[in-house]
């Protein structure tokens, strides 16, 4: 089915699928493993965004930092309430799920899922490509790390 509207959004996400099942043959690797009802918003295969050096595991095996790429337009809300935390550090107050660009990314990266109180380290720091676009996000998130606390009394 070809939409009426080709934004460049979907323009590319069509290359993207395209491209994915020539080189997969059908197998997730390198490029979307979601698209949006709407084909609208895409996300990035955690396959595409690992890297490496940044994922510390901490307690429990959970990653304390990690990175989030999202493909988000202006037709599509980000999905995030912001705030500072006493450190003076981006904090996120709210996660919307849903039809959000953050949304979609947590429904297939639930082990990678954005959730309140998570801090965002950085905004489109670095990009695979060496470029910017403007269209792709890329966000590092950051999990506030659990002390264990023992009282002698």
């Amino acid at each position: 089915q070809v939409s009426s509207c080709l934004s460049p959004t979907r323009v590319c996400m069509m290359f993207l699928d395209t491209l994915h099942t020539w080189l997969c043959n059908g197998r997730a690797c390198l490029c979307c493993d979601g698209v949006d009802k709407r084909k609208r918003v895409g996300v990035i295969d955690e396959t595409f965004a690992a890297d490496g050096p940044d994922e510390e595991a901490c307690l429990g095996g959970a990653k304390r930092e990690f990175d989030v790429f999202l493909i988000h337009d202006s037709n599509t809300k980000l999905g995030l309430s912001i705030d500072r935390n006493s450190d003076g550090m981006l904090r996120v107050a709210d996660v919307l799920g849903g039809d959000t660009s953050i949304g979609l990314w947590n429904m297939e990266h639930p082990k990678k899922a954005v959730q309140k109180n998570d801090l965002i380290v950085s905004v489109d720091a670095r990009n695979k490509e060496g470029q910017t676009d403007c269209g792709h996000m890329l966000l590092k998130i950051r999990k506030p790390v659990l002390h264990t606390v023992i009282l002698f009394i």
